[in-house]
């Protein structure tokens, strides 16, 4: 069974915040461990590494749309870059393929 961080309906709003902030960093910090073991990604082949995970019951289950969500963030952040090559949907559509920016060396 995976860990979900969902806050009751009855719970206050700072519990559901901080239910979905917790959720949030776990869901950062998940693709950004998939994008380093397993290299520059479509956001489909984040999804299906991720969910793998779900699977597991080491991530907690979100949307694909909540992944490209949090994928974007990443992007924001500068931690995530488009590599400037595509790969295919399963519906023969051209799609990003994403990578883990380097850390700059001071």
């Amino acid at each position: 069974m995976s860990t979900v961080f969902d806050a009751r309906l009855t719970d206050p709003e700072t519990s559901r915040e901080a239910a979905a902030s917790r959720s949030a960093a776990h869901v950062q910090s998940d693709i950004v461990r998939l994008l380093s073991g397993w290299g520059p990604m479509t956001d489909q082949q984040i999804s299906t590494q991720y969910n793998r995970g779900v699977s597991a019951g080491i991530s907690p289950r979100v949307t694909d749309q909540r992944l490209r969500t949090v994928r974007a963030e990443l992007v924001t952040q500068g931690r995530v870059e488009h590599t400037g090559e595509y790969g295919m949907t399963p519906t023969k559509r051209r799609t990003r393929i994403w990578r883990l920016v380097e850390p700059k060396k001071p």
